[in-house]
C-alpha cells in the first residue's frame, strides 16, 4: 500500500521496564517516584484496604517483573 511505509505498529499497553540491553534508562528514577507516589497516598488515605485477601490476588510476570494484574481496594 502506498504511504504505509516506515508507519511502526502500536506498541504494546504494558509498563514494563524492560531488562538487558533493552532496560529503561529511567527506570530507577519511576521506582522512587512510584514509592513515594504509594507513600503520600498512604498518608492521605489511612483507611485504604484491600477488597481481597493478598492469597486472592492474581498475578502475571516473571520473576524479576511480576506484579498483580489488579488490586481492588476501598477506603
Amino acid at each position: 500500500m502506498p504511504g504505509r511505509q516506515g508507519r511502526r505498529r502500536p506498541s504494546s499497553p504494558h509498563l514494563a521496564f524492560g531488562r538487558g540491553a533493552h532496560r529503561y534508562l529511567g527506570a530507577a528514577l519511576a521506582r522512587i517516584e512510584l514509592d513515594a507516589a504509594f507513600g503520600v497516598l498512604a498518608r492521605r488515605l489511612p483507611g485504604l484496604r484491600l477488597d481481597a485477601p493478598v492469597d486472592a490476588l492474581v498475578w502475571a510476570g516473571g520473576q524479576i517483573d511480576a506484579g498483580p494484574t489488579a488490586v481492588q481496594v476501598s477506603w
